[in-house]
């Protein structure tokens, strides 16, 4: 087992820093950092323990797994809630924002979209939002927030412990300063079409 790589995640997923974990398992934050830089492993009886915290990520909230996805997307991501309050960003969009000087969490998008992505956008997502709604994701090209760069902007429901949250990807397509912006091109994708994949 590689104890240091275990520890980390654990602390990572749950939140945790060196000490608080080191006060959940009654050690000092020292012991917390020499089983992660692999100097020392946790001896046999706190291995048990550890195993044991170990497999409660295996039952982590759906919530966890969500975010996990937003936090580790390559590019430009964000989470909105079912009223469209932004709950955080990928680190690549934070840092395009902080270019910008602007910042998103906290705010609900009719905040900062422009009026044309509002009224493109609106009907899908409140369709989306709707429980025991069949559409999953809506894709359509748009332009950047807060730059001239034009992208391929998809919303994806997600279900959480939360309830429905949307995961709100751009894919750059280019930098088209004085281009007009193409037709929207709009993408459906409803679960009776993930299903009939999944059959096939």
């Amino acid at each position: 087992m590689v104890w240091p790589d275990l520890i980390r995640r654990y602390r990572r997923e749950r939140g945790l820093t060196q000490i608080e974990l080191a006060r959940l398992l009654n050690v000092d934050q020292a012991t917390i950092s020499r089983w992660e830089s692999g100097k020392q492993d946790p001896l046999p009886m706190m291995q048990t323990r550890l195993r044991g915290l170990f497999r409660e990520l295996d039952h982590l909230p759906l919530d966890y797994a969500v975010r996990a996805l937003v936090m580790s997307h390559p590019g430009y991501a964000s989470l909105l809630d079912a009223n469209g309050v932004c709950l955080m960003t990928s680190p690549g969009l934070a840092t395009y924002l902080k270019h910008y000087q602007a910042s998103i969490v906290g705010r609900p998008s009719e905040d900062y979209l422009p009026e044309y992505t509002r009224d493109l956008s609106s009907p899908y997502i409140d369709e989306m939002m709707r429980p025991g709604s069949s559409l999953l994701s809506v894709a359509f090209t748009d332009r950047a927030v807060f730059s001239p760069t034009i992208v391929r902007r998809t919303y994806n429901v997600l279900l959480s412990d939360s309830g429905r949250l949307l995961m709100v990807q751009d894919h750059v397509m280019g930098d088209m300063v004085g281009v007009d912006l193409p037709e929207p091109e709009v993408s459906l994708l409803t679960m009776d079409e993930v299903a009939e994949q999944a059959a096939a």
